[in-house]
């Protein structure tokens, strides 16, 4: 990932619909995506908010936000 805060990231979360929710519990990172096109699954990118927590050992306080594209349909297995 190229980041100084995390090197890896164990996830757990919910979706709700075609957004969904997801956090780190051990570098205390919360991540949000909503979906650009509510249509899956021509509707592939996703805007996300993401925030550290006050007391995460790295980038403690950081958040922002981005873009991520996904390039296979998200649920085709």
């Amino acid at each position: 990932m190229n980041s100084p805060c995390i090197s890896s990231l164990t996830l757990s979360g919910q979706a709700i619909g075609d957004a969904f929710s997801l956090t780190d519990a051990a570098s205390k990172a919360h991540i949000i995506a909503l979906p650009t096109q509510p249509t899956l699954p021509t509707g592939n990118t996703f805007t996300f908010s993401y925030k550290f927590e006050p007391t995460a050992a790295s980038c403690a306080g950081d958040f922002g936000h981005g873009v991520v594209t996904i390039n296979l349909p998200p649920w085709d297995y």
